[in-house]
């Protein structure tokens, strides 16, 4: 190719497949050039495809050079938009050979017309659908390829519309709310549910995500705003259960079962009737599916208890439907909002539920006891009862001077606390427990004493039978799940109050508890062996424990052995710990929210005291949310047990972010 100045050419260049420029100079380094954006560049010769054969402007002025260049490069622009492809290829390509630019150009116009031939190149390197350019020339797709590559571009770019009119509409709505028609929006806002919940791995197309991107949409923290304005979630809506599936309501299949046990209750016929004793089954306030109850008499050997529990085992057989969906669920979830049952509530909170709604059938243990509290006789059977007090733990504690029964089952309480404690029971009073509560004004904190009396007994009362059943499950050889602990290297100091840095040591020194087919002691309980088995309404594995203990009770075979009760358990054992994890994360949510709530009017200052320091860090039990935290540790001195004032510096529920420094 012979170059000169005054040339204009077509070349390849970065920003554009082809761009027009005029030769200025023909150099060793290239080919200068005068470009249209009035600057100059130099390129390679293997880069420029076409040039014209005479000079069509003057390099000495570069003004008129430059508007010789732009009139041409408008005429070829008119040109191209002219150039049918699909006729050209309609015309040669049932010859399927390599065409020079000349010769196709020449099909056009008249021959040897340099701008035809110019804007045709354009056309070409623009549009592949017709032409592919070979060694050889231009040849001809065939008819087929050339076919599905239309259709091809014709979705593609109907596509681009359907995308570009989705964002559009996401930033009319993104600004309006769920004000207005949008279409579009409400078509896709399950895929973005999605996007919220696995980011990345939604599994939703690419392009969505660009949309989200373009629309500023694409983070978690707008997304769930955008969400929340087009009323698909709530302000405070739970993303762990949607994002772990966890189901929040039951089936209408299940619901129906529910109502037909609950319409049609095993036989009472062969247990034990224990309806003419006074029964009391003491909970929480807001507790509606109470499992446990209990009746207390005096008598001339000592006392005897009888501690009652629902049997589910004889409502739910193993393998049905409901007991399938309590397997996948695990436990029920206990949540600042509201409970999540493991059984449906016609069940769990109505006709198994030990209230005085009636007779229910229980599992019983009947318990003989000295006057020192040592157990003298014990039996299980199952039983019939009615519950005569149900209450909550402060009522109950109200009522200890006006009933003789509560208050012999305190005192009892407290023989069997202290001879846990004798036979090595590591003791310590708990801390205070945090009660959220949220409504229209927003969350607020109460707390229930720690020294409940009658929590305290309830909870020693379900310590013996856990323990009785452990020990009949190892006497009779039956699979069960025992819990057990070794006691820590040195015993902490464990003081009769609660006290923060006590507390916190003796927990840092406690073993982790361990479960398994294999009976121990549990060290921190003071006994040996012990499982659980009190709350079957509301944990799976006491449910499965339980029904092993009624059927060696009816002189049956236990319905899994040592596999089949691994394998029963481990199917509920990760729906269990998931539960656990959400019903920590729901919580440590409302607690965020309340001290957002806090330093938006102000207060970020509250107290605490130190109750452990390492070289970097701060440990601190945080007095408002009855939590222990952590922190960087402050250039100032620090003494375990000082009080000091914890200052908030951020409170995020939506990240889960606490940060907070510890003042002196």
């Amino acid at each position: 190719m012979s170059l000169h100045p005054g040339q204009v050419v077509e070349f390849q260049g970065k920003e554009h497949p082809i761009q027009l420029g005029v030769v200025l100079a023909v150099t060793p380094k290239g080919v200068r050039l005068l470009q249209l954006n009035r600057k100059e560049t130099t390129v390679t010769e293997r880069t420029i495809l076409h040039t014209t054969a005479q000079a069509k402007a003057s390099p000495a002025d570069l003004d008129a050079c430059w508007e010789t260049a732009r009139r041409i490069d408008e005429k070829r622009g008119r040109l191209a938009t002219g150039i049918d492809l699909g006729e050209l290829h309609a015309l040669l390509g049932d010859d399927p050979r390599g065409y020079s630019l000349a010769e196709m150009a020449g099909f056009l116009a008249d021959s040897g017309d340099e701008d035809a031939e110019a804007a045709l190149l354009r056309r070409l390197t623009t549009d592949a659908f017709y032409f592919r350019q070979r060694k050889e020339g231009f040849v001809p797709v065939p008819a087929a390829e050339v076919k599905t590559a239309l259709e091809r571009e014709q979705k593609r770019t109907a596509q681009e519309a359907e995308d570009e009119a989705l964002y559009q509409e996401l930033k009319a709505a993104a600004a309006a709310g769920p004000v207005g028609p949008f279409p579009r929006v409400a078509a896709v806002l399950e895929a973005l549910v999605q996007v919220l919940l696995m980011e990345a791995e939604a599994p939703v197309p690419k392009r969505l995500h660009e949309v989200l991107e373009r629309a500023g949409l694409h983070q978690p923290r707008p997304l769930f705003g955008f969400l929340v304005r087009m009323g698909r979630l709530a302000p405070d809506e739970n993303l762990d259960l949607l994002r772990n599936k966890v189901p929040v309501a039951f089936s209408d299949s299940l619901l129906a079962e529910a109502e037909r046990l609950a319409g049609s209750p095993p036989s009472l016929d062969g247990r034990r009737d224990l309806r003419t004793l006074s029964t009391w089954a003491i909970d929480s306030e807001t507790t509606r599916d109470r499992d446990d109850a209990f009746s207390i008499e005096a008598n001339d050997h000592g006392i005897t208890l009888w501690i009652h529990v629902s049997d589910v085992a004889a409502w739910i057989p193993p393998g049905s439907p409901l007991d399938a969906e309590a397997c996948r669920r695990g436990t029920t979830l206990y949540m600042p909002e509201g409970n999540i049952p493991m059984l449906p509530p016609e069940i769990s909170e109505g006709a198994l539920s030990l209230t005085a709604a009636g007779d229910r059938p229980a599992l019983t243990w009947e318990i003989g006891l000295s006057g020192d509290g040592s157990v003298t006789s014990h039996d299980l059977y199952r039983s019939v009862i009615r519950v005569t007090h149900p209450t909550d733990y402060a009522a109950a504690d109200g009522r200890l001077e006006a009933e003789p029964e509560l208050a012999a089952a305190v005192r009892l309480g407290g023989l069997l606390r202290e001879r846990r404690r004798q036979a090595g029971a590591l003791l310590i009073e708990r801390q205070p427990e945090l009660k959220l509560t949220l409504g229209p004004e927003g969350v607020k904190l109460g707390y229930r004493p720690a020294n409940s009396p009658t929590s305290d007994t309830i909870m020693e009362f379900m310590v013996l039978a856990n323990h009785l059943a452990a020990r009949r499950c190892q006497e009779k050889g039956l699979p069960c799940l025992y819990r057990s602990q070794e006691p820590p290297e040195t015993k902490p100091d464990l003081p009769v109050t609660f006290q923060p840095v006590a507390f916190f040591q003796a927990l840092r020194s406690f073993r982790k508890t361990v479960l398994g087919p294999n009976p121990g002691p549990h060290a921190s309980l003071g006994v040996n062996p012990y499982c659980q088995v009190t709350s079957p309404l509301r944990r799976y594995s006491d449910l499965l424990i339980q029904r092993q203990l009624a059927a060696d009770l009816e002189g049956l075979p236990p319905p899994y052995d040592r596999e089949g009760f691994q394998q029963a358990l481990q199917r509920s054992d990760e729906a269990t710990r998931l539960a656990e994890s959400l019903m920590r994360n729901r919580q440590d949510y409302w607690l965020l929210t309340f001290l957002r709530q806090e330093m938006a009017a102000g207060r970020d200052s509250f107290p605490g005291v130190v109750v452990d320091l390492s070289p970097t860090d701060v440990y601190v039990y945080f007095e408002l949310t009855c939590e222990f935290r952590h922190c960087r540790r402050p250039s100032a001195d620090l003494a375990v047990g000082q009080r000091v004032s914890i200052r908030v510096k951020k409170a995020d529920p939506f990240e889960g972010m606490f940060r907070f420094e510890v003042v002196p």
